[in-house]
């Protein structure tokens, strides 16, 4: 990740403005969601990403990397917190056996879980401070040979911050990220178990 180094005084401002507030548990360096205004300099929501982030030690001190509410009665409720309705469960059941299987190196997940069981959401900046350059065949997750263009950072964030009069989620940023993730190529890769995923990443690259 590379800042365009705006994030760093827009983190600043919020960490402090925010710092007791339990609603809001991270503030995000990243907006990827481009087809969606924010009215404001930022947008509060349900859906999370862990491209660049700051958070609070009263909210990191939640978090469980085993997952134990998965165990519970509020197993659904969670996942539904957590932005995506009732019918994507089969798409998070298949993730947590994707951790607990250790196919993927993951605790952005069980962040993302922690919060929705914490009832608390993230910000997002009205334009990305941040680009993702991490893209390459060496990459962990990003193995394209080009970083899209949806991943850079090329505008900037005005100050004085406007800030929003309400603490909730904007429903026009939540059904475009809702959206965006739910594309058909991603439908698709949902289809294909983690294992052989696995298998073919190592194949690829030799």
């Amino acid at each position: 990740m590379s800042s365009n180094n705006l994030f760093f005084p827009f983190a600043a401002e919020l960490l402090d403005r925010y710092e007791k507030d339990e609603r809001v548990a991270m503030i995000d360096a990243a907006n990827y969601i481009k087809n969606v205004i924010i009215p404001d300099s930022y947008g509060f929501s349900r859906f999370k990403s862990t491209n660049g982030w700051a958070t609070w030690k009263r909210a990191w001190k939640n978090m469980d990397l085993n997952m134990n509410w998965k165990n519970t009665p509020y197993f659904k409720s969670i996942i539904k917190n957590n932005g995506y309705d009732g019918k994507d469960i089969h798409y998070w059941k298949y993730r947590i056996k994707a951790i607990e299987h250790n196919y993927v190196s993951a605790w952005d997940w069980q962040w993302y879980f922690t919060m929705a069981a914490h009832n608390q959401l993230g910000i997002y900046p009205k334009t990305s401070l941040i680009s993702n350059i991490g893209f390459g065949e060496d990459a962990t997750h990003t193995t394209g040979s080009t970083i899209p263009s949806r991943y850079k950072a090329n505008e900037e964030i005005v100050f004085p911050l406007q800030h929003p009069k309400y603490v909730v989620p904007y429903e026009d940023f939540e059904q475009g990220f809702y959206k965006s993730n739910n594309t058909f190529r991603n439908t698709i890769l949902q289809l294909i178990p983690f294992s052989l995923k696995t298998i073919l990443k190592k194949w690829i690259r030799g």
